[in-house]
Order: structure tokens, then sequence, then C-alpha cells
């Protein structure tokens, strides 16, 4: 039985010009006053790609070809010139046989066609002409033997009838029948009851009456009426669901937040349309010319798009989940934040590399996958398997990693700013130094995760966020305003750059590897601190009490010191170029190797303060600093009088 469901395919009959046909219908658009074939398509609100394939005999709907014939004041059964002669059945090279009517479904197979004329004659002598569609189950082979059988089966059953074949091609058999109206409703009739199953062995598929009768001249009559309605007349949220817009020229259309579900937009020019929030699922697409259009946030699931031209498109957000893209063109398509788990894409599709790549994370599984610096941002990465994949500085920002497997993965030095990682598993996750700026981890595992140098500024963390204590506090302490008891605290290898630490608690906190860049720590208490290797460039620490605390080899490049209190600190090694220590009190501290290139040191406390083999200093500075009390030890003789206190 026919599927008539609105999820079912339906068949359609196409049909050629013959080559007769179109010198004759150029003489008539010439006639009319057309100067291009391009303008005579728009005139008749049909897709120009319609209008090319009717003149270069290429297959088109029947409707679309009366349409075009009655634009053009023409006979449409002369221009497709349905009957075809052929006296053997043997396929060369030397003999094309022209293919008249065909049947097509979704993706078009590639088919056996073969036509039979039943013409009566009534009692007036007039010529009754209706049309029907056989479909049987078959294959080229049995073409050739059982011939003959079916011309019988007809014979008895439609006495008078013949049989010929119009064209041979591999695939399933196609009938296509001429004869009273009676004859073949009640061929239909015998279809629809379950009376013929088969023809001659051969198992039939489906039947069509493809008459042209009233009813279906004003079917016809109604979808171009629709399509005129559409263009003229823009209206959001317009209801076309199940409507039949093939072939149709609806360039520059709104059809914002459209229902145009199940409707057949089949070789339709959508070009620069607006199908923002449109649904177009399960819809058919094929072919369709969709260049530059907007599709933002539509719902393309189940849809076909095969062979469908969606060059410079704008996806982003899109649905395309199960779609069909066999062959289809999205070369230049914004494809941000596209679902395309599912959707079905062959070696034929024409994709920019980056979305092909997406689209084989999401639908093929595979562990350990290498992406060491791949480009991933803005990607729809939902539900992704990436466990103990390699991702290590791949650029994942404004991604949408929601529900991903991430388990035991390499995000080191990953970009993942503003990336949704919400209900995603990223425990045991290597995260050393990732930037988490702007990410959403509502939900997601992280524990065991090592998040040592990663960037936690703006990141959403819940409740149901799991993640060890360490690294929550380490986001308490960026996100929410300081001011509070850290006393003791274990934040090494934490990135609290640009962290809000004025007048906090930290001492005997261990902030070794840290990194403070650019953080206010005014009146901050570090003192006895474990701050080595730490990174405090640009940080402001006036004011900070950091006596005793262990600077050694940090980094202090441009930060402020003026008025610190730095008495027996460890600065070994420290990075002090460009720093301002006006008025610090660097009393008994450790100074040797560190690098004071254009540090400010006046009016600094530089008493027992030991200089040895520090850097960036002049001698007049020298001369001046061992007059204030600093010891050089690299200079005995340049020694101060006054011992160093332990």
């Amino acid at each position: 039985m026919p599927d008539s469901s609105p999820g079912g395919k339906k068949r359609k009959i196409t049909i050629v010009a013959c080559q007769k046909g179109v010198k004759i219908a150029e003489k008539a658009l010439i006639g009319l006053g057309f100067d291009s074939k391009s303008n005579f398509a728009v005139a008749q609100l049909l897709a120009r790609g319609v209008v090319t394939k009717f003149f270069t005999q290429q297959p088109i709907q029947l409707d679309s070809f009366k349409r075009i014939c009655e634009a053009l004041e023409l006979n449409w059964k002369e221009i497709a010139e349905l009957q075809v002669e052929s006296k053997n059945f043997e396929r060369t090279e030397e003999r094309q046989v022209e293919s008249i009517l065909s049947i097509s479904e979704g993706v078009e197979p590639v088919q056996t066609i073969i036509a039979r004329r039943v013409v009566p004659i009534d009692e007036q002598g007039q010529e009754i002409k209706k049309i029907a569609a056989v479909i049987l189950e078959g294959d080229i082979n049995s073409v050739q033997t059982d011939i003959l059988l079916w011309h019988e089966y007809f014979s008895k059953k439609y006495p008078g009838s013949t049989l010929k074949v119009t064209s041979i091609k591999p695939g399933s058999i196609k009938l296509i029948i001429e004869g009273t109206q009676k004859d073949l409703e009640m061929l239909l009739s015998d279809f629809e009851s379950g009376n013929l199953t088969e023809i001659a062995g051969f198992r039939v598929e489906d039947v069509q009456l493809l008459s042209e009768s009233a009813e279906d001249d004003e079917s016809s009559k109604q979808k171009w009426r629709l399509v005129e309605e559409i263009v003229t007349n823009p209206i959001k949220r317009r209801d076309l669901s199940g409507a039949d817009l093939s072939d149709a020229d609806l360039r520059n259309t709104c059809l914002i937040n459209a229902n145009l579900s199940y409707a057949d937009l089949s070789d339709s020019d959508l070009s620069d349309a607006d199908l923002s929030r449109a649904d177009l699922s399960d819809a058919n697409l094929s072919r369709a010319y969709l260049s530059d259009a907007n599709l933002s946030r539509a719902d393309l699931s189940d849809a076909n798009l095969s062979r469908t031209y969606l060059s410079d498109a704008n996806l982003s957000r899109t649905y395309l989940s199960d779609a069909n893209l066999i062959g289809a063109d999205l070369i230049g398509a914004n494809l941000i934040g596209a679902n395309l788990n599912g959707a079905i894409i062959d070696d034929e599709t024409k994709i920019d590399g980056k979305w092909r790549l997406v689209w084989k994370i999401v639908n093929q599984r595979a562990k350990g996958r290498n992406l060491r610096n791949a480009n991933l941002s803005h990607a729809n990465l939902s539900r992704a398997y990436l466990s103990r994949a390699d991702l290590s500085r791949a650029d994942l920002s404004r991604a949408n990693l929601s529900d991903a497997y991430l388990s035991r993965a390499n995000l080191s030095d990953a970009n993942l700013s503003d990336a949704n990682l919400s209900s995603a598993n990223l425990s045991s996750a290597n995260l050393s130094g990732a930037n988490l700026s702007g990410a959403n981890l509502s939900g997601a595992d992280l524990s065991d995760a090592d998040l040592i140098g990663a960037d936690l500024n703006r990141a959403i963390i819940d409740d149901e966020t799991k993640i060890d204590g360490k690294w929550r506090l380490v986001w308490k302490i960026v996100n929410q305003r300081a001011n509070r008891n850290l006393s003791g605290a274990n934040l090494s290898g934490a990135n609290l750059s640009r962290a809000n630490l004025s007048d906090a608690n930290l001492s005997r906190a261990n902030l070794s590897n840290a990194s403070l860049s650019d953080a206010s720590l005014i009146g901050a208490n570090l003192s006895d601190a474990s701050l080595s290797r730490a990174n405090l460039s640009n940080a402001n620490l006036t004011d900070a009490n950091l006596s005793r605390a262990n600077l050694s080899d940090a980094n202090l490049s441009g930060a402020y010191l003026s008025r610190a209190y730095l008495i027996g600190v460890d600065l070994s090694g420290a990075d002090l170029s460009g720093a301002n220590l006006i008025g610090a009190d660097l009393s008994g501290a450790n100074l040797s190797r560190a690098n004071l290139s254009r540090a400010n040191l006046s009016r600094a406390v530089v008493k027992n303060a030991r200089f040895g083999g520090s850097l960036g200093i002049s001698e007049s500075m020298k001369q001046d600093l061992i007059k204030r009390g600093a010891i050089f030890e690299d200079s005995p003789g340049d020694r101060s009088s006054i011992p160093v206190k332990h």
C-alpha cells in the first residue's frame, strides 16, 4: 500500500522534455519577450534550477513541467513526447532511449523504467488519456527474461494493450501505463484491496494514478497560490506543515519560526531566505538551494538534505540530528553550536575540515583520540566520548561539552573559556594551565582532576559540581570578594591571577608555584608564607606584610611593593625587575642573585640586606646601598661592618 503518512516518502512523477520540445520552448520563450531563462523562472515563481533542468532535458516534476509549458502557451504532452519506440532490450552505447517518466523518492535512485501504453477508444472515437505508475520489485536481468509474461498479463486484464521498454537502467522496475480511467481505477482498487500483490512473479510495491483531472489541476493551482502568498506576504510563525513547496522560488522570503515539518521543499530555491527557528523536521530539502540562508536555531532533525546547497548558510545552533547530508554542499556554512549527532555524511559531502572533525567526534566513538592543538571552538560536542583524548592546547572556547565523557583526558593548556561543561565527566582529567574562565561547570565531575594553574575566573560551579576542596576554595577566592582568613591554606599551583586578596590573612599559606599576577594584595598578611616560584608580576603588594616569607625564584617583575614589610624575606633568585620598592622594609632580606634591573629602591630600608650576585645594580647604586647598610657578599671589601643577624 502507498504510504500516505506525513513521514512517509512521497513518490513523485518526473518528466523530461524531448529535444524537439526544448527547441519549441526556446522559440516560445523569445516570442513572449523573455530575455533570459532566469527572468522567466522568477515570473513563474519557479526555482531557476528547475527551469534550467527543463531546457537541458533533465527530469523535473510533472506539475512544474506543466506550469512551464502553460506559461509558454504550449501543450505539455507534445513537449514531453509520451511514446518512445524500442525494438530490442539490449543496452548499447549507440542507442540511448529517451526516458519520459520516472519515479523519484527522497534521494533519487537509479531506476529501470518501462512504459506501457493502453489506449482504449470510446464510441465516439475519442482517445481517453489517463496515466498510472506501477512500481515492481525486480532487477535488470528479470526485465529481459519476463517481459512477455507481463505483456500476457496485461493483455488478459486489459484487451488490446501493448508493452514497450523506453529505458533500461539498474534499479527497480517501473511501469508507466496509459489507459481508460475505469481500467486504471480497477488496477488501483485491486492493489489497495490486496488483490494485486504481484505481476508475473514480481511483487507490486505501489500503484499511483497520474490523472489530468480538474482535481489535480486545482491542487497544483493551490500550490502556486501558496507560493505567491509566501513571497508577497511575509508572516512569521506560518503553519506550512506538510506543504508542497517543491521547485518553488522562495529566495529572500521570511519564514522565521515557520512550521515546515514534513514539508516538501525539494529542488526549491531558498537562497538568502530567513528560516531562523523554523521547524523543518522530517522536511524534504533534497537538491534545494539554501546558499546564504539563515537557518540559525532551526530544527532540521531527520530532514532530507541530500545534495542540498548550503554554502555560506547560517546553521548556527541548528538541530541536524539524524539529518541526511549525503552529497550536500556545506562549504563556508556557519555550524557554530550545530548538533550533528546522528547526521549522515559521506565522502561526497562538502564540508569544512573543522566541522567534519566535529561530526567524527560526536558520531564515531574512539578512546584516546589525538586532538592536540585542534580548533574545536564553538563546536557542539554534547555527550561526546573523549575518554583519554589528547586535547592539550586545543581551542574549545565556547564549545558545548555538556554531558561529555572526558575522564582522564589531557586538557592541559586547553582553551575552555566560556565552554559549556555542565554535567561533563572530567574525573582525573589533566586541566593544568587550562583556561576555564567563564566555563559552565555546574554538575560536572572534576574529582581528582589536575587544576594546577587553571583559570577559574568567572567559572560557574554549583553544589552539584564534584571538585576537590582545594580547587573549590581557589574558585571562591577568584570569584568572591576576599578579606577572609586563609591562614595556612594550601594554594600551591593555584591560578589566582587578578584575584582580590586585599587585607586577606595568608600567613603560613602555601602559595608555591601559584599565579598571583595582577592580583590585589594590598595590606595582606603573607608573613611566613611559602611563595617560592610564585608569579606575582604586576601584583599590588602595597603595605603587605611579607616578613619571613619565602619568595625564592619568585617573579615580582613590575610588582608594587611600596611600604611593604619584607623583613627577613628570602628573595634569592627572584625577578624584581621594574618593581616598586619605594619605602619597603628589606631589613635582613636575602636578595642574592635577584634581578633588580630598573627596580626602584629609593627610601627602602636595606639594613643587613644581602645582595650577593644580584643583577641590574649600577656601581653608584651599589655604593649607595652599602652606605645604607646593605651587604654585597660577592665583594668582601664592600661588606657592611654590621653583622647579619640570624
